[in-house]
């Protein structure tokens, strides 16, 4: 807010924190979940800091959790919930145009009650300088590409 007179702020893309889960879980047809519910289920995690940052936010307020691995092979992670073996978070952005996605064969439930529940990318530029004609072309692309 302090920096509003200096700098134009566009938001790109907003979305949600999801629980990404197999299409046969009894989870499947919740309209969200709360991390709590998560502390029961066998989860395998992406590895990314904000994602890791998260779990630790989840351990600290409601003890330990089921965490089967923690990988950056994304494909092996979706593989392993399509089949039911686990559960695992990301955001809608990352998965809502996957494969198995849009086949149904993983469903993304909100979830909520958090500090990540929504997530945005902005773009943020000096209101006293020039905005290149590149540079609106690509944050007009970035938005459309995730629209």
């Amino acid at each position: 807010k302090r920096n509003e007179t200096e700098l134009n702020f566009d938001v790109l893309v907003d979305g949600k924190m999801c629980v990404a889960v197999a299409k046969s879980s009894p989870l499947a047809g919740r309209p969200s979940i709360t991390p709590i519910e998560l502390m029961d289920h066998s989860i395998v995690i992406y590895q990314s800091d904000s994602l890791k940052s998260l779990c630790d936010d989840f351990i600290k307020e409601y003890g330990s959790m089921n965490i089967l691995f923690i990988s950056n092979n994304m494909e092996l992670i979706k593989k392993v919930v399509g089949k039911g073996v686990a559960i695992t978070f990301f955001p809608d952005l990352s998965l809502k145009t996957d494969p198995l996605v849009l086949r149904g064969d993983i469903v993304l439930i909100p979830l909520v009650g958090h500090r990540l529940e929504n997530l945005f990318y902005a773009s943020a530029w000096s209101k006293n300088k020039h905005l290149p004609a590149e540079a609106k072309h690509f944050l007009q692309f970035f938005k459309t590409s995730f629209s």
